[in-house]
């Protein structure tokens, strides 16, 4: 089997979606953290930011629909990786039943 065909698609899909939600959880905190400082109580250019009404908008749906899709990505990653694992390993070592005609003889 050639290096490539080991290669779990699924992995990619979660880097890049972990590195998502890290990054998008991380300036949602950073935007509410900014909003709510004492050294801008009154000031407008930080209540008026884009990026504040951004986030108070869509920030929880953005961060929940990441996580739904690390979630999947994780399953599907770690699904793959146990069906390649169980498919090209020693039935014996796997721990299933052979029908009794295949069965090793002592």
């Amino acid at each position: 089997m050639s290096r490539r065909s080991n290669i779990n698609p699924f992995y990619a899909l979660v880097v890049v979606t972990g590195a998502a939600f890290a990054v998008t959880t991380l300036a949602y905190v950073v935007a509410l953290v900014v909003a709510e400082s004492p050294r801008n109580g009154g000031s407008n250019a930080v209540t008026e930011s884009s990026v504040l009404r951004f986030f108070e908008q869509r920030g929880e749906t953005i961060m929940l629909w990441e996580a739904g899709v690390l979630a999947v990505a994780a399953v599907l990653a770690m699904g793959l990786d146990r069906w390649r694992t169980m498919s090209s390993c020693d039935p014996h070592a796997a721990g299933q039943d052979l029908p009794r005609d295949t069965a090793p003889r002592e």
